[in-house]
């Protein structure tokens, strides 16, 4: 059974905490690999590609920016920040290889709603909404 591509998850379109252009790019993800009805295999997997590199990227800079105030929580966030750094390349694999396109998508998109929760768990910095 494949999971319809669209509607996206509600999750995916919500605005956290985090850096504006952050949350940009990651809609700009979800909006990508919902294309899918539009464009080649091969050129959705290019599209799937970039984006996750833009979410790895995201998920990095964001991780760099934060604070760690507090030793414990700083662990929690790293732990975290690891699995979902796994999932990114589990992903990438994935893209790659399979032609599941429906369930890929839905996928992307789960690790897009994951990656928001997560950025929404970090300490805010001073200066920042």
């Amino acid at each position: 059974m494949q999971v319809p591509s669209r509607p996206g998850l509600n999750c995916v379109n919500s605005v956290g905490r985090g850096d504006p252009l952050s949350q940009i790019r990651l809609n700009r993800v979800v909006a990508d690999v919902e294309r899918v009805g539009n464009s080649s295999l091969g050129d959705w997997r290019g599209a799937a590609l970039r984006g996750l590199i833009d979410v790895r990227e995201v998920l990095v800079d964001e991780a760099a920016a934060a604070s760690s105030r507090n030793e414990a929580r700083s662990t929690v966030v790293l732990r975290e920040r690891a699995v979902l750094l796994d999932r990114i390349s589990l992903l990438r694999l994935h893209v790659l290889g399979v032609e599941e396109v429906d369930r890929l998508s839905y996928d992307v998109r789960r690790l897009v709603a994951d990656v928001r929760d997560h950025l929404d768990q970090l300490p805010t910095q001073p200066g920042r909404n």
